[in-house]
């Protein structure tokens, strides 16, 4: 668990690093305070419902052992097909989509927008993730290997990085790259209700969700309806507010 924690923390310094040498957009404005604040916020209410699980489902008598290579290949597509359920879900569900706003009001995308969730979102997601771990019985030692996979994932869609042309048509065939992930923080709302996948993209063009941005570049993020920044206390408020108050303008 604590190198797990190094690792994450280690390559969210490196994108964040990778950002200012090769920046897809120059923006002189970032999110960076109130996404961590965000993003802390989620870690220790998560951490808090983990520890109580684990003491009611008495996890240690879960398959807690050394990671075995075919357990762990079937565990990471599966929990990630999961997350895309769950995703498509925050955007089609009204109750959803309002937590799920707070992640998608981030004027700009970056390393940053990758934890920036309201952590009623964050404790919610727990429930379809874990009802597969514990339903299919997964060992724990593969689901840590997709938690640590799945952020990465993350750091890397959310990164304002710049990749080669041909290098990101490649990945993109197998994995979600920043450019997939940019049309899904457009600003149009069919364009949002595209590439909602987390590390393969395979879900998207099964279910036919799948947009590329190869041809044109999204310059332009955030919600429609909102055209100013938020603070962090207005995000953590933004689920029981409506985002076409005054207070937001």
């Amino acid at each position: 668990m604590v190198y797990r924690t190094i690792a994450i923390a280690f390559l969210f310094i490196y994108f964040v690093a990778l950002e200012r040498w090769r920046p897809y957009q120059k923006r002189p404005v970032s999110s960076l305070k109130e996404n961590l604040i965000l993003g802390f916020t989620s870690f220790l209410f998560t951490f808090a419902i983990f520890k109580v699980l684990a003491v009611t489902l008495d996890f240690p008598k879960l398959q807690l052992d050394t990671p075995l290579l075919l357990p762990t290949l079937a565990t990471i597509p599966l929990l990630d097909f999961v997350s895309y359920i769950w995703h498509r879900s925050t955007h089609y569900f009204n109750f959803l989509w309002r937590l799920h706003r707070v992640h998608h009001s981030d004027h700009t995308l970056e390393t940053s927008s990758s934890v920036r969730f309201h952590f009623i979102e964050t404790s919610l997601s727990l429930i379809p993730r874990w009802g597969c771990i514990l339903f299919c019985e997964l060992p724990l030692s593969s689901v840590f290997i997709f938690e640590a996979v799945f952020q990465a994932s993350n750091f890397f869609q959310h990164a304002n990085i710049q990749l080669p042309g041909r290098l990101e048509k490649i990945l993109s065939l197998v994995l979600v790259t920043p450019s997939m992930h940019r049309k899904h923080h457009s600003l149009i709302i069919n364009e949002q209700n595209s590439n909602f996948s987390t590390i393969f993209s395979i879900w998207d063009r099964i279910f036919r969700t799948y947009r590329d941005n190869f041809a044109e570049t999204v310059q332009t993020f955030g919600l429609s309806e909102m055209n100013t920044r938020l603070n962090w206390r207005q995000l953590l408020l933004l689920p029981i507010k409506d985002p076409s108050l005054e207070d937001y303008q």
